[in-house]
């Protein structure tokens, strides 16, 4: 079991990750993708597939920040 504060903590740090992935996706992986030698078939699919998980994370994030909203204005305590 968790108290609630401690899971808030955890939840907020969890959607901080989420946030810094899809700047790592949308930064960092993307320059470096295009700057490599691979061909136009891979980058494409590479790129496809880092565009689902960046929405992917965008709505993961929005969900925990939901669950840090509903468990802060919670009177339960332990989880």
């Amino acid at each position: 079991m968790i108290e609630k504060q401690e899971l808030v903590k955890k939840l907020k740090m969890a959607a901080l990750s989420e946030e810094a992935l899809v700047a790592l996706i949308t930064k960092h992986l993307s320059i470096a993708l295009n700057q490599s030698s691979l061909d136009g078939e891979v980058l494409g699919k590479l790129h496809y597939l880092m565009d689902i998980l960046k929405e992917d994370s965008i709505l993961h994030e929005a969900m925990l920040n939901s669950l840090v909203v509903s468990i802060s204005n919670s009177d339960t305590n332990v989880y």
